[in-house]
């Protein structure tokens, strides 16, 4: 018994020791008084008091009973970082820790048997109040501060509902830290967007580049039906290098990009413009024909002619030549049955050339198209 009672875990063997002790005096002071004493009549009483004395020396040199100082429940409670509210089933307070007390900027004595409603900002009791469930868990801004809440309904041992603890952690730094990084990542996010636009767009025009044509033209061409063959349209600013020369090359940008919106302009939501280098321009359009191809092309070409560019100097008129091309053209020219892009690309540059060198200002195609 006694082995058990030493390996017994705990403040319970010191405590144990020091209440036996004067047990064990006061028996041995029973059995000198009822003339009971088993030492042939001597007082058994200093006897009572050695042994008791043993006790409370094993309690405190063996168990350090004295070592032991006992916490209350209370400055535990109030110890505790999360302020923790209790309310009954009216919503009353009837508890509430220090915590509570200094994140609600509320004094003790305010505090206990008030209404929930007079305790707590509105804010934060409509968010109480939509809780639903056994548990809820949510950060919710009060004063400058974010608070993680929790509720946590209380049963009775009937099973009905008895009351309510609410606990409130303030997690502004780490909720502040949450937003820095959602928006260092949303900025992110933002700049990988535009370095991806810039990856695929010309600077100076606005159109797309020509990484971002050639991507596009072997994507079409891969998904291509055979009855909706893809259209391209190669575009060349007639005597471009004259408006450099004479009113220089500030002038010759702003007529780039005149020109590039008067193509965007003609353009429908399926077809792509983009600059393919130097004064030269690329359309790709899903053309379902030829005539619809050349059709296309006469709009740029007449758009571009009647546009008036204001520069420096005064106001421009440039006039462009064009070749265009069908990827069902080429279909016979490629074993595999599918045309390429650059053999495409080649196909209406040549008809380019072809048309600066009937005099410019018109386009070539399957047909030629002469100015009107």
């Amino acid at each position: 018994a006694f082995w058990s009672f030493a390996q017994t875990p705990g403040w319970w063997r010191p405590s144990a020791l020091v209440a036996v002790a004067p047990l064990i005096v006061l028996l041995f002071n029973l059995l000198h008084l009822t003339g009971s004493s088993p030492f042939w009549g001597l007082d058994p009483s200093p006897i009572g008091i050695s042994i008791g004395m043993a006790f409370v020396a094993i309690a405190v040199f063996r168990y350090r009973a004295f070592e032991l100082v006992p916490i209350p429940r209370g400055e535990i409670y109030d110890r505790i970082d999360s302020a923790i509210i209790t309310v009954d089933l009216n919503d009353v307070v009837i508890d509430a820790n220090q915590r509570a007390r200094e994140i609600f900027d509320t004094e003790p004595k305010a505090l206990f048997g008030t209404p929930l409603a007079d305790f707590l900002p509105p804010s934060l009791l409509s968010e109480v109040e939509e809780a639903s469930g056994r548990d809820a868990e949510r950060v919710i801004e009060v004063r400058d501060r974010y608070l993680e809440s929790a509720v946590q309904h209380l049963d009775r041992r009937d099973g009905n509902l008895g009351g309510r603890v609410l606990s409130f952690r303030d997690v502004t730094e780490r909720h502040r830290a949450e937003l820095a990084l959602l928006e260092a990542q949303q900025q992110l996010a933002e700049a990988n967007a535009e370095l991806r636009t810039l990856a695929h767009t010309d600077p100076l025009t606005g159109l797309a580049n020509r990484r971002s044509l050639m991507e596009r033209l072997e994507h079409e061409l891969q998904d291509a039906e055979p009855n909706a063959p893809l259209g391209v349209l190669m575009l060349d600013l007639d005597r471009f290098k004259r408006v450099n020369d004479v009113h220089g090359h500030s002038a010759g940008d702003q007529v780039l990009r005149a020109t590039a919106r008067a193509v965007r302009e003609c353009l429908g939501e399926d077809d792509l413009a983009a600059r393919f280098g130097g004064e030269e321009l690329v359309v790709l359009t899903p053309a379902s024909s030829a005539d619809e191809l050349m059709e296309l092309a006469e709009r740029i070409r007449r758009a571009i002619a009647e546009a008036r560019i204001e520069v420096e100097a005064g106001v421009l008129s440039v006039t462009v030549s064009l070749g265009a091309a069908l990827s069902s053209e080429l279909e016979g020219d490629d074993p595999s049955g599918r045309s390429s892009g650059d053999a495409l690309l080649a196909r209406a540059d040549e008809r380019l050339y072809r048309a600066k060198e009937a005099g410019r200002d018109r386009v070539v195609g399957p047909f030629v198209r002469m100015p009107s």
